[in-house]
């Protein structure tokens, strides 16, 4: 059988530093979202509470 070295293992760490990234910003999009959604509900319940 053939061999595959498609991702040699210096790219592998490229992938890693990028998924770390990408996790990092979701995260922060995600507590970001939770708050303004938290402010928008207090500001609701003030406003026709």
């Amino acid at each position: 059988m053939a061999e595959n070295d498609a991702h040699p293992a210096a790219h592998a760490d490229i992938i890693d530093d990028e998924h770390a990234r990408t996790y990092a910003m979701f995260i922060k999009l995600m507590k970001y979202s939770a708050a303004t959604s938290v402010a928008i509900l207090i500001l609701l319940a003030f406003l026709w509470g």
